[in-house]
């Protein structure tokens, strides 16, 4: 899978923690599937600026992100995992 399918999976699983959050036998597997889904997509992010985490906060702090289709995508995961709203993505 790539970002886009993983920021799609993740936006599924947080839609589904939204449904469940009070029924404590699926609320954790869910969690722990959009954890899942959310971090493959920094990966992806990161493996596509050809770049390490550490490296990324280096760069990032001096100079920005220079691929910013991975910036973007790492913008909508984080807008959508604090928006608190259902995403159509």
């Amino acid at each position: 899978m790539h970002e886009d399918d993983k920021i799609k999976e993740a936006g599924y699983f947080l839609t589904l923690l939204h449904a469940k959050q009070n029924e404590p036998n699926e609320f954790p597997h869910l969690l722990s599937a959009f954890l899942a889904a959310a971090r493959s997509v920094t990966q992806y992010a990161l493996k596509e600026a050809g770049t390490t985490p550490k490296a990324a906060r280096r760069h990032s702090a001096s100079s920005g992100m220079t691929n910013k289709s991975a910036a973007h995508r790492i913008r909508c995961l984080r807008s959508c995992g604090m928006s608190g709203t259902k995403t159509s993505m």
